[in-house]
């Protein structure tokens, strides 16, 4: 748990170690409706005055926050948004964090000043997070994008007597 009141809770549902960081997916739910234009994902995501505030201070005292602007520090740690969603009671987010933090506590936090939550603090223990990374294996190198054509969907085989034999399906590109 990140931080919690009475209408609104904010967790960690999961972590991912990746050679390089570690994704961390947060998660938010709600007792109530508490936007009337909008659902939760635009504050959680998002920019303004309502947004959620996320940052990681690594056990090197190196520091960096939920970057929504994509315009990371080079020098620093990156905390880097990958994907939201979301309704209205509940949103997630998925943050990058790169690189793997240091041995030592990384210490996380919260706050939503919109909602009258503070500084949160909460402690992860890296130990199991270095572990991790240790034996992460790399599928393959990666490698920048090319310039490809888009390959062109075509219609899958089916028998005859299948449903999906008289349903159309448009030849685009995937």
């Amino acid at each position: 748990m990140l931080a919690r009141t009475g209408d609104v809770a904010v967790f960690l549902s999961g972590l991912r170690v990746h050679r390089n960081g570690v994704r961390f997916t947060v998660e938010v739910r709600t007792r109530t409706r508490l936007f009337e234009n909008g659902d939760l994902t635009t504050a959680v995501h998002g920019q303004g005055r309502a947004a959620l505030q996320l940052g990681v201070e690594l056990s090197d005292g190196r520091r960096c926050a939920h970057d929504r602007r994509g315009v990371p520090d080079p020098t620093g740690p990156v905390l880097a948004p990958q994907s939201a969603g979301g309704s209205h009671h509940d949103a997630h987010l998925n943050l990058f964090l790169s690189p793997v933090p240091p041995p030592g506590n990384t210490r996380m936090f919260c706050a939503w000043p919109w909602f009258g939550i503070g500084d949160q603090v909460t402690l992860l223990p890296t130990d199991a997070i270095l572990a991790t990374a240790a034996n992460v294996l790399e599928l393959w190198p990666w490698e920048p994008p090319g310039r490809q054509r888009e390959p062109v969907v075509a219609r899958p085989e089916t028998p005859d007597d299948s449903w999906f034999s008289s349903t159309r399906w448009p030849s685009m590109p995937c």
